[in-house]
């Protein structure tokens, strides 16, 4: 059972355009880098019952509720850090199972919401660890952290490791929390990856203007591209 905040397939996105490069013989491996309480892994587990998912949640209320509501499910490792271009501690803020949760500082020290300590890796040196040589869907949804996360994985952008990266970006230049989608495609381009999909596109709701805020950009490698 989910608690606090429930999710339900459906959440976490349309994955339909990737039934064509996933067989149901194979078993994708998914990282879920800002994972919250499991909208985006549940997702794939139900779009990909043989995948296998990595659920990376640094903010530690909402990875246990992660834990508790994805616990059912086979083949999802939980792990309780989060990824940036260096390695160490960031002291943030914590809204229970928010997905605004976020790294970024923007005036905490005004913040009346509880701080906690906050784990960062990187991801070339996560893979380095485990040896893993290939991810095939990596989502990268942090509130504004994306590049932070983009930079610790040099190597991995380097070597193709990631068939396909999806990540959220801002649209619009009034929109300052998220990172404009300028700078995503700019750092992704030149490791050779290119805009597969635009998806869960959302318009100014804080302002109720009638513009993009942002979105999701779906990269896919070259390699899988037939662009060569």
């Amino acid at each position: 059972m989910f608690r606090k905040t429930k999710v339900r397939p459906g959440d976490g996105g349309n994955f339909e355009e990737l039934m064509w490069y996933f067989s149901e013989s194979e078993k994708p491996v998914f990282f879920d880098v800002g994972a919250n309480i499991g909208q985006s892994a549940l997702e794939y587990k139900n779009k990909f019952p043989n995948s296998k998912v990595y659920c990376f949640e640094p903010f530690p209320s909402t990875f246990e509720t992660l834990k508790i509501n994805l616990k059912h499910l086979d083949e999802i490792q939980f792990h309780p850090f989060g990824f940036g271009k260096n390695e160490g501690i960031i002291r943030a803020p914590e809204i229970n199972n928010s997905s605004m949760n976020t790294l970024v500082n923007r005036n905490w020290k005004n913040d009346q919401n509880q701080h906690v300590d906050v784990t960062i890796q990187t991801i070339d040196r996560f893979l380095l660890g485990t040896k893993i040589n290939k991810v095939d869907y990596l989502k990268i949804d942090t509130e504004g952290y994306e590049l932070d996360v983009l930079s610790g994985a040099k190597d991995a952008l380097s070597n193709g490791i990631f068939s396909f990266i999806e990540v959220e970006v801002g649209m619009n230049k009034t929109n300052s929390f998220h990172v404009p989608f300028e700078d995503i495609k700019k750092e992704l381009e030149r490791f050779d990856y290119f805009i597969f999909k635009i998806q869960e596109q959302m318009h100014e709701w804080p302002t109720k203007r009638r513009m993009l805020r942002r979105c999701n950009l779906v990269f896919i490698h070259a390699s899988i591209a037939d662009i060569r």
